[in-house]
């Protein structure tokens, strides 16, 4: 398997210099390898002549892409009047039908409107004047196909037409003497964007490689988070802090309170505290900067007219603010604080009913809820860069601090980010 889908592209190069190269341009910035013979990064194969070296290139690509303009370019056979593109076409045709490749013809605009206008032209000679005896065949043959600046050899320019439109084939296939051609679409174009809207389609493009890129380093960078802030139990992944989210639930009241759990609930907090904890300086957040500082999960505002942080965005930015302070709550329980907890709490009645001080709980349950988040937030992000935006939107954090009370009261102190940006803007 190829690292990149290979594409060829096929046409004279003095008319279609700039389109060539915007096309290899765009068509590489999205994942794609393109084979231009007139850049320094064609695979030249000195010992083989250079007509024959495109059509190699051409058998080791997926697509070929064929631009048909107004100029009929160099000769491959001259005497019979093959060109180099039309040569180059045959031959990814043949490797068309041996199921190998694809391929795309364009046509500029200008040049298809001039056929159309000549074959009515040469039918209503052939109607009036052959009729008449006025002008013979060749002479209608002359005025339909003269030269003019928009085809230099309009002859064999509309032959080539017919050629990729397979019209001879499709006149004995309406006459059931042969199957319909394959591969027989033309596609007309004015500029770049009508050949790239058909390329996106034919493609199946629906975004840049640095998206893919960013998506699959951040999926890959969650799924290895969650390996370290998660358990393995009965072949099911679980948790590290469900062992705290039974004492957690029984948190009442301000930092003077005591709060009444199971002592069963104890155990597995001080279970917690020796293995769930001090996770958060093993997290990676490497993927998740490059996709913030990336701007690639903004979203445009056309109120705006700009890029705006939304739903996605937003999500990146708080679950980096999470894993921060997931570290910092790590460093405020270390090992001996995690143990004497630990010892605190291993001969308590697990049936019985013990009242607990919460200043004592703060701590380890600061840890639960910072990890909550984290892991909440990593299957939220995780979920929404494939399209999913439903779980950012039924999100339920913690807070800050364990205690309900001490939440209120830092937000009636801390402004609201409506109140920062009315303050931004005055």
């Amino acid at each position: 398997m190829a690292d990149k889908p290979r594409v060829f592209i096929s046409s004279t190069i003095y008319d279609f210099r700039d389109l060539r190269s915007s096309l290899k341009f765009w068509l590489e910035e999205l994942g794609f390898e393109v084979l231009l013979s007139e850049h320094t990064d064609f695979p030249v194969q000195v010992d083989v002549n250079s007509y024959d070296t495109c059509l190699n290139s051409i058998d080791g690509c997926d697509y070929l892409i064929v631009l048909v303009g107004g100029r009929v370019g160099g000769w491959y056979d001259k005497t019979n009047r093959v060109s180099i593109t039309q040569t180059e076409y045959r031959h990814g045709y043949d490797r068309l039908l041996d199921g190998q490749i694809k391929v795309l013809a364009f046509v500029r605009q200008d040049i298809w409107n001039v056929r159309e206008d000549r074959n009515e032209l040469e039918r209503l000679l052939k109607n009036e004047a052959l009729l008449s005896a006025e002008l013979d065949e060749a002479d209608i043959g002359k005025i339909t196909r003269h030269a003019s600046k928009f085809a230099n050899d309009a002859e064999f320019t509309f032959q080539f037409l017919n050629e990729i439109a397979r019209i001879e084939e499709m006149k004995a296939a309406l006459e059931c003497k042969s199957p319909f051609p394959i591969g027989n679409w033309i596609r007309q174009f004015r500029d770049f964007r009508d050949i790239a809207e058909a390329l996106h389609v034919e493609f199946k493009i629906g975004t840049s490689l640095r998206r893919v890129s960013l998506t699959a380093n951040l999926c890959s960078e969650i799924e290895a988070n969650l390996s370290v802030l998660m358990d393995q139990s009965d072949g099911q992944a679980k948790p590290k802090f469900a062992w705290a989210s039974f004492a957690r639930g029984k948190l009442v009241g301000g930092y003077r309170d005591n709060s009444e759990m199971k002592g069963k609930y104890l155990k597995w907090l001080s279970m917690f505290a020796l293995t769930g904890c001090a996770c958060g300086r093993k997290l990676s957040t490497t993927a998740l900067d490059e996709a913030i500082t990336s701007g690639e999960f903004l979203e445009f505002d056309q109120t705006a007219d700009a890029f705006v942080v939304g739903a996605l965005h937003q999500a990146l930015l708080d679950l980096k603010r999470h894993i921060q302070r997931l570290c910092r709550s790590d460093e405020l329980m270390d090992v001996n604080k995690r143990f004497e907890l630990n010892e605190q709490f291993k001969d308590i009645d697990g049936d019985g009913i013990v009242s607990i001080a919460n200043l004592s709980l703060l701590s380890v349950l600061s840890i639960h809820d910072s990890q909550f988040n984290v892991v909440e937030l990593h299957k939220a992000v995780f979920r929404a860069v494939y399209g999913d935006l439903a779980p950012l939107k039924e999100l339920r954090l913690y807070a800050d601090s364990p205690l309900d009370e001490e939440n209120k009261n830092l937000a009636s102190e801390r402004p609201s980010r409506e109140q920062i940006a009315k303050w931004l803007s005055e």
